[in-house]
C-alpha cells in the first residue's frame, strides 16, 4: 500500500501514542510486582518465588505464544527486524511481554527495555500489517516503534531515537529512520511523563567538572576497564548460552530457578532491575564495600546470563548499566587516594558508557543515554571511554543478530537462508560438493591490457588469480577497468586466504557474512586452485536443504 505524507505521520504519532502508553501500564505492573515480591516476609515463599521467574515465564511463551522462544528481547527483535521483514504478531508480543514481566517481577535478572522495545516494535509491526504496507516499510515501522519503546523505558527520547539508527548493526546506520524514530520517540516519551512522571530512570546530580589530565587519565583507565567487563559479560553470556543446549528444554527452566535462588540466596542485590542499587550508590544512600561491589559486578553477569538462557526472558541494557555502575564503583572504591577531586556519579556514568558501547555495540546510544541521564557535563569524559571500549572490543556484540553492516540483496538473502536451516546439517556439507571445478582463472604475471582482452570472452565480475599454478588471490572486474593498463594483475590482486575442499558450508557461509566476500577459491595440498563456491551455489544449496 501506497501512502501520503500525512498519513504516515499520523500512523507514527499513533504508534508512539500507543508505546508510550502500553509501556508506562508494563513499567507500573512491574513496579507493583516488584514491591510485592520484596514485600514478601517468609523466606521459604520468598525463594520459592524467585524460582518461578524461570519456569513460570518459559511455560507461558512455550504454551500460549506464537514464536516459541525466549531470551533477550533485543536479538528477538532483531531477528525479525533482520529475517522477516518486521513481521511480529500481537499474540507473540503480547506473551513475549508477560513472560519478561514475570521474569523479572519475580527475581530474575534482566532489563525492562527488552519487553519495552518488544511492545513498540510490536505496536509498530501491527499497524504495518492493519495498512497492507510493503515489507521495507513494515520494517520501518518496527524498529521506529521499538525507538520509542526505549525512550519511554529510559524517560531519554533522544537514546531511543539513536538507539533505531545504531542498534541494528556493528558498523552501519538506519539513517532513513531517523525522522520517524524521532517523532515515535518524542510522542512515547511525552506520553510516559504524563502517566508516570517526569522522573529521569537514573535522576543522578553531577557536580560540575573541569576537563584536566586527571579526568582523562580516569576516562581513558576506564574506558580499557570497560572492554574487559565488556569481554568477560559477552564470553560469559555465551557460554551459558551455547553450552546448556546439552539439558533438555523441558529441564533448562528448572535448572534456572535453582541457579537464580541459589545468586539470591546471597547476593539479593542482582536480583530483577537492580535499579534500587543503581539509585542508591548514585545518591550516596547505599553503603557499599569495594569486595561488595565486585562481587555484585561478577554475580550480576553470572545472574543475567543464567536468566536469559534457561527460560527467562528480558533485556541486557538495563544489566550493562548495573555492570557499569559496580565497575566505577570497584574504582572510585580502590583508588580514592588520588581520584578524590572527581565526583563519584562522575565516574559511575564514565564506567556505564564504556560497559555500554563495548556490551551492546552502541557507542552514540551510550554516549546519549549518558548524557539525558546525568546531564551534558558527563559527555566528554563519558565519548573518551565509549570510544576505547567500543574499538578495543572490535566487533565483538553480546547480541548475536546484529549485522556488521547493511547488505546487498544477495548477502541479505544468504543470512535469511542461513537462519531457516539446521547449523548441524550445513556443518555437513562440505565445500567439494557444492564448489564449480576448474573456474577461469588469470596469470597474476601478465598485465592488465592481457587480462581484460581474456576476460571479456566471459560474464563474470571475479575472477581468481594464480602464479606459478598457485592461488594467491583474487581481482575484480571494475579494478581491472580502473588500473593502468600497463600494470601487471598480481599489482592490483586482492590477497584473500583459500578454503579447502573439507571446508563445512556453515564455515563458508559465516566468513562470506563477516567478511563480504562473494566468492571464496578451493585449493588442494598444493596451493592449486581446484574449484569456487559463489554466493549463489550457497543460496542454491541452502534453498534445497530448506525445501523454499
Amino acid at each position: 500500500m501506497k501512502f501520503k505524507n500525512t498519513e504516515i505521520y499520523i500512523i507514527l504519532i499513533l504508534i508512539g501514542a500507543l508505546t508510550g502508553f502500553s509501556v508506562s501500564i508494563f513499567s507500573l505492573a512491574l513496579n507493583y510486582l516488584t514491591l510485592l515480591r520484596e514485600s514478601i516476609s517468609n523466606t521459604i515463599l520468598y525463594l520459592i518465588v524467585v524460582f518461578l521467574s524461570i519456569p513460570l515465564s518459559y511455560t507461558i511463551v512455550q504454551r500460549f505464544s506464537d514464536r516459541k522462544k525466549t531470551g533477550s528481547g533485543l536479538d528477538n527483535f532483531l531477528e525479525a527486524y533482520h529475517f522477516k521483514h518486521g513481521f511480529v504478531t500481537l499474540r507473540t508480543t503480547f506473551f513475549s511481554v508477560l513472560s519478561s514481566l514475570l521474569t523479572i517481577g519475580l527475581g530474575g535478572s534482566a532489563g525492562p527495555e527488552g519487553p519495552g522495545l518488544t511492545i513498540g516494535g510490536g505496536i509498530g509491526s501491527w499497524f504495518a500489517q492493519k495498512f497492507k504496507f510493503d515489507p521495507e516499510t513494515m520494517k520501518r515501522l518496527h524498529i521506529v516503534g521499538a525507538a520509542a519503546g526505549i525512550a519511554a523505558i529510559f524517560h531519554a527520547p533522544l537514546a531511543g531515537t539513536v538507539f533505531a539508527l545504531e542498534i541494528p548493526y556493528l558498523h552501519d546506520v538506519e539513517t532513513e529512520v531517523f525522522i520517524w524514530a524521532l517523532i515515535t520517540a518524542i510522542i512515547a516519551y511525552g506520553i510516559t511523563v504524563i502517566m508516570t512522571g517526569p522522573e529521569q530512570l537514573f535522576p543522578f546530580e553531577s557536580k560540575t567538572i573541569t576537563i584536566n589530565t586527571d579526568i582523562i587519565f580516569t576516562s581513558i583507565i576506564l574506558g580499557l576497564l570497560s572492554a574487559i567487563v565488556a569481554l568477560l559479560f559477552i564470553h560469559i553470556y555465551r557460554v551459558f548460552k551455547h553450552g546448556l543446549t546439552i539439558i533438555p528444554k523441558n529441564i533448562l527452566p528448572i535448572l534456572g530457578g535453582l541457579m537464580i535462588v541459589l545468586i539470591g540466596t546471597y547476593y539479593p542485590q542482582v536480583l530483577g532491575t537492580g535499579y534500587d542499587v543503581i539509585r542508591g550508590i548514585g545518591f550516596g544512600t547505599l553503603k557499599v564495600t569495594f569486595f561488595l561491589v565486585f562481587a555484585l559486578l561478577f554475580m550480576k553477569i553470572v545472574a543475567t546470563s543464567v536468566t536469559l538462557n534457561t527460560g527467562g526472558s528480558g533485556g541486557l541494557f538495563v544489566p550493562s548499566i548495573f555492570i557499569g555502575t559496580m565497575l566505577g564503583s570497584v574504582y572510585y572504591l580502590s583508588s580514592n587516594n588520588f581520584v578524590t577531586n572527581i565526583d563519584y556519579t562522575i565516574i559511575i556514568a564514565i564506567a556505564i558508557a564504556g560497559v555500554f558501547a563495548a556490551t551492546n555495540k552502541t557507542l552514540l546510544t551510550s554516549i546519549v543515554l549518558v548524557g539525558e541521564t546525568f546531564g551534558p557535563i558527563v559527555l566528554m569524559p563519558a565519548i573518551i571511554s565509549a570510544i576505547i571500549a567500543f574499538l578495543l572490543t572490535k566487533n565483538i556484540s553480546i547480541h548475536e543478530n546484529q549485522l556488521p553492516s547493511k547488505k546487498t540483496e544477495k548477502e541479505l538473502a544468504l543470512t535469511i537462508f542461513y537462519h531457516r536451516v539446521s547449523k548441524d546439517t550445513l556443518r555437513k556439507i562440505r565445500a567439494l560438493q557444492i564448489m564449480t571445478k576448474d573456474p577461469v582463472y588469470l596469470d597474476g604475471r601478465i598485465n592488465i591490457h592481457e587480462a581484460l582482452n581474456k576476460v571479456k570472452s566471459y560474464d563474470f565480475k571475479v575472477y581468481p588469480v594464480t602464479v606459478d599454478g598457485k592461488y594467491i588471490g583474487y581481482v575484480t572486474l571494475d579494478i581491472l577497468l580502473m588500473e593502468p593498463r600497463e600494470k601487471s594483475v598480481q599489482d592490483v590482486t586482492i590477497l584473500s586466504d583459500p578454503i579447502r575442499p573439507e571446508t563445512t558450508l556453515h564455515e563458508i557461509i559465516e566468513r562470506m557474512v563477516s567478511t563480504k566476500e562473494t566468492h571464496l577459491y578451493i585449493v588442494n595440498n598444493d596451493n592449486q586452485l581446484i574449484g569456487v563456491v559463489s554466493q549463489t551455489d550457497v543460496i542454491k544449496t541452502i534453498f534445497e536443504l530448506a525445501n523454499l
